[in-house]
């Protein structure tokens, strides 16, 4: 049941039971649990017990830009707010509803684990709201980063193959956030996960070290094994200059633990 694996690999954060959630998702009790081991600390069953809810959702956007890459960096972060905390009902698409309190005031003592949110080709920082919500409830900090040019609402078909500005978009932010005069005193540094769907899902695998060969890639679309996701970008060719970029490695030391929800590419990883 994903409450009770939510809640056992939340104590095992040292944090208190997650609160029950109404939309049911059982991949929410998978990836906590693996954010939680993956940190290293094992969940202990028995926290799954007693749910109690130890605060409510709060959300502010934050907007920095990229001066390396000068490019514009959205972020929505997610925080332990007082329960008594007034909340708006919002809406995320025709799936999602939550209960959020904007703005509202930061409720946490001490330094909090953070999680970095990365969405899939042309989705949005609000589509892992599901989990942002109930994981800032149970004291976590959450910030879901918005991908330049790769958004349901703004999109180049050239930014789905440029797929390395990914998982410097999610380094950049978790600099910033460990850096800034608020937020910084807040996070623990030891305590960083990353978590993301599709091609966020290679995003947080190429901060854990996974490299991405684009002839590789080339080759399985040109085999009779290609796949959809082949056609996603059809008419659109990578550059060749792009190669060597693309096949860096993007390896963040900061994050501890990831978890990759349908990783896109994967035929394109190298397997080393």
């Amino acid at each position: 049941h994903r409450d009770a694996g939510a809640a056992a690999a939340a104590g095992g954060l040292g944090l208190r039971p997650m609160p029950p959630w109404r939309r049911s998702a059982p991949r929410g009790f998978l990836l906590v649990a693996a954010l939680g081991l993956g940190m290293g600390l094992a969940p202990p069953l028995a926290a799954a017990a007693e749910v109690v809810p130890a605060f409510a959702a709060g959300q502010t956007p934050l907007e920095w830009r990229d001066e390396s890459r000068d490019r514009p960096i959205a972020v929505r972060v997610w925080y332990p707010v007082a329960p008594a905390a007034r909340k708006t009902r919002r809406a995320y698409g025709p799936v999602f509803r939550s209960d959020v309190a904007t703005g509202a005031p930061y409720a946490a003592a001490g330094r909090q684990p953070l999680v970095i949110l990365s969405h899939g080709d042309r989705g949005s920082y609000n589509d892992q709201s599901w989990l942002a919500e109930p994981l800032a409830a149970q004291g976590y900090i959450v910030a879901a980063v918005a991908h330049y040019n790769n958004t349901w609402n703004r999109n180049e078909p050239a930014a789905t193959l440029r797929l390395w500005e990914r998982p410097l978009d999610l380094s950049f932010v978790i600099t910033r956030l460990l850096a800034d005069p608020v937020w910084g005193p807040r996070i623990d540094p030891r305590r960083i996960g990353a978590a993301g769907h599709s091609s966020g899902g290679y995003s947080v695998l190429a901060l854990a070290g996974a490299r991405f060969d684009p002839e590789r890639m080339q080759r399985y679309c040109a085999g009779p094994a290609r796949g959809p996701d082949c056609t996603r970008v059809a008419g659109v060719r990578p550059d060749p200059a792009d190669a060597p970029v693309a096949r860096r490695s993007y390896h963040d030391p900061r994050v501890r633990a990831v978890l990759a929800m349908a990783p896109a590419v994967g035929p394109g990883v190298v397997p080393e």
